[in-house]
């Protein structure tokens, strides 16, 4: 993603937190109404290239 300017973003829940169907549902009932919300934003759709510290654009 970053190398091709793509917008990503990296979630981490703990496997603890979701070892259960019901934990898990939860969860996503959580986070979905918030990357849909991203989603949305026009701007999140747009190839940017922004360079890295490990290495160029």
């Amino acid at each position: 993603a970053i190398v091709n300017g793509f917008a990503h973003a990296l979630i981490e829940i703990r496997q603890d937190l979701i070892a259960g169907r019901e934990d898990a549902l939860a969860w996503a009932e959580q986070l979905a109404p918030i990357v849909d919300a991203i989603d949305r934003r026009p701007d999140i759709h747009q190839v940017k290239k922004f360079g890295s510290r490990t290495g160029p654009v």
